[in-house]
């Protein structure tokens, strides 16, 4: 429909574009989000420079949790900032989980921010509400900020889990909460460059807008309609594609079941 616009120049935000946003969230993962708290950013990676960038001295750390998508790394060093690791612990069964232990030991007063992926990628976790509870609150006591990297939050394939977004955590914890996602990874989608960052807390966020700086390009006109149009009616086609995955993950498993049991 956009294309039959005989005008593809510069572009405005539609009124409409936050509420299709906040819509999705609210119905398919019954968290609310303020339509205030939302800005535009052109990529996550991009939105985890902006934030080290706005809200750390060169001097502090970040901290990650590997193994984990590499650009958590890379930024903050491109941006230099020192990277503290706190590798996952490695179960038995072969999952992971956090290690708070090791987190303990290798956070100083230095550290001010930890990049959370979360669904993880690319261990595939899932964390439970009680390890979000527990890192937040950890984070809270430490003056740290969460970035919460939550991109792959719509891909969630066990019926028996529910993605838990960090913006339901207690609201003493989220002045110092950023959360980003996209509709790129659930529609395949990366190619329009459209993603949002939810921030809470308002001088955490005017922070991060105003060190932008007005650098960030404009939105093309596109980016827009095929977000809005993702979020407004691509519901039933999510439905499908979950089924789909579902179903790609169990034939995995049976071939590896019958073909490579050892």
């Amino acid at each position: 429909e956009r294309m039959q616009h005989p005008v593809f120049g510069y572009t405005a935000e539609p009124e409409d574009y936050r509420p299709a946003i906040c819509d999705w969230i609210q119905d398919h993962h019954g968290w609310e989000i303020r339509k205030e708290w939302l800005s535009y950013i052109p990529g996550i990676v991009k939105g985890i420079g902006m934030a080290i960038n706005a809200l750390l001295k060169e001097d502090e750390k970040v901290i990650i949790q590997p193994p984990v998508y590499h650009p958590f790394r890379l930024v903050p060093q491109k941006n230099n900032r020192e990277v503290v690791f706190n590798p996952l612990r490695e179960l038995p069964d072969g999952g992971y989980e956090m290690d708070f232990e090791n987190l303990e030991a290798v956070c100083d007063e230095k550290c001010r921010m930890l990049i959370l992926s979360n669904p993880h990628n690319p261990a595939g976790i899932v964390w439970p509400r009680e390890t979000l509870e527990r890192l937040a609150g950890f984070c809270h006591s430490r003056g740290i900020i969460v970035i919460s990297d939550e991109i792959h939050c719509d891909l969630v394939l066990d019926e028996d889990k529910k993605h838990q977004c960090a913006l339901t955590l207690p609201e003493n914890m989220l002045q110092r909460t950023v959360m980003l996602s996209a509709p790129s990874k659930t529609f395949n989608i990366a190619g329009i460059c459209f993603t949002y960052m939810a921030v809470p807390d308002e001088e955490l966020r005017q922070r991060i807008i105003k060190a932008q700086g007005h650098t960030l390009p404009t939105l093309n006109v596109f980016a827009y309609a095929a977000a809005k149009a993702a979020y407004t009616d691509g519901w039933a086609w999510h439905a499908n594609l979950i089924k789909h995955l579902r179903g790609n993950y169990e034939t995995l498993c049976d071939f590896i079941r019958k073909e490579l049991p050892m």
